[in-house]
């Protein structure tokens, strides 16, 4: 998230979970989650086409469901959503995009992220 700017929490217009400025944060949990690309489509039914929507989830849950995380992320990209997904990297305090996971069950380390993009 972005440091120096004042987040929005729990907003009435839509039941965004955090905005940060022009930026719609969803924070979800799959635990016990038995269609999560239902339970993700009807998140980001509530914004419009070329809003940012992103994803927050705990790492395990990204881990368990990374094929149907990367799945949504590209189907809702092809229809013009700006959407994003992200876990944590608790020890830098920092979000990871989703991936960084799909690198790291490739068998590359998540520190590894800016090396691989240069």
């Amino acid at each position: 998230m972005e440091r120096g700017k004042i987040p929005e929490l729990e907003t009435e217009d839509r039941g965004t979970d955090v905005r940060i400025g022009d930026k719609n944060y969803e924070v979800e949990t799959l635990f016990g989650v038995g269609d999560v690309i239902s339970k993700l489509t009807a998140k980001i039914k509530k914004y419009s086409k070329g809003e940012k929507v992103y994803f927050v989830f705990r790492n395990l849950d990204i881990l368990r469901n990374l094929k149907s995380l990367s799945s949504f992320k590209k189907d809702w990209r092809k229809a013009d959503y700006d959407v994003e997904c992200f876990g944590f990297d608790f020890a830098a305090g920092e979000l990871v995009p989703l991936e960084a996971f799909e690198r790291l069950k490739g068998g590359a380390n998540i520190k590894d992220k800016d090396k691989r993009e240069e």
